[in-house]
């Protein structure tokens, strides 16, 4: 496939990192054709990309791609996020989600987070990476600069 061929020469040609890169697959995109994204995957895992796999737990197979897919990254869907704090359903299988991707091996966002207290719960099961308008909502390029400052200071001061 010339696509690889393109990666790899715009890669070279702006003096990128393809382990700086994380590709993104959503789980029904999975399903659509399993042999030809296990190969896809392969190749930009050879390139030196990592795979994350977008929407984690909204289809039915997903224990099936842990093991089948060449991934590095699970990405906990929102919708399991929203109820962590009220639901104890969403809360013990968001905790299971996290346990078993660690001990696959796999880093584990968790997408849409909101409030200080899904950040906490997040943080206390070891969640690597958050995601969602409680750290910022979308910014133009002339606003990142003081995004990134206040979410610094964040960072810096306890939860």
């Amino acid at each position: 496939m010339y696509i690889f061929e393109d990666i790899q020469h715009i890669l070279q040609e702006e003096g990128c990192d393809a382990s700086c890169f994380i590709f993104e697959i959503t789980e029904t995109t999975m399903i659509k054709n399993p042999e030809h994204v296990v190969k896809t995957l392969e190749r930009l895992k050879q390139l030196g990309f990592s795979i994350a796999v977008d929407d984690f737990g909204v289809s039915y197979s997903s224990l099936e791609y842990l093991n089948r897919f060449p991934i590095d990254e699970v990405k906990i869907d929102r919708s399991f996020i929203q109820n962590i704090i009220n639901n104890e359903k969403s809360k013990e299988i968001v905790s299971a989600i996290i346990s078993l991707a660690h001990k696959l091996r796999l880093t584990v966002t968790a997408e849409g987070v909101e409030t200080e207290q899904q950040a906490q719960f997040l943080i206390e099961k070891q969640c690597e990476q958050l995601q969602g308008f409680y750290f910022s909502r979308p910014v133009s390029l002339e606003q990142l600069p003081s995004t990134i400052a206040s979410l610094q200071n964040m960072i810096k001061s306890p939860m």
